[in-house]
């Protein structure tokens, strides 16, 4: 059985994947992301989540800013 990928959604931060959630009638993928290094992660940015837009993946709808690293969503 063949996997075909339909979207690839980069984060520029190449951080590991720690939470997905498909927002499904919106078609749009919200993605958090932690660096498992906590404690020598200074710059802030490396904190940010994504709102996805399936329409449009090249970029993030929203970026979601914490001031740690986002490791769930609910």
């Amino acid at each position: 059985m063949q996997t075909k990928v339909t979207t690839l959604l980069k984060d520029p931060y190449k951080r590991t994947v720690s939470a997905l959630e498909f927002l499904g009638e919106e078609k749009k993928i919200a993605s958090a992301h932690a660096c498992l290094k906590f404690q020598s992660s200074d710059q802030s940015s490396e904190n940010d989540g994504y709102i996805w837009n399936l329409e449009n993946p090249n970029h993030p709808e929203t970026v979601l800013k914490s001031p740690s690293p986002i490791v769930s969503l609910n």
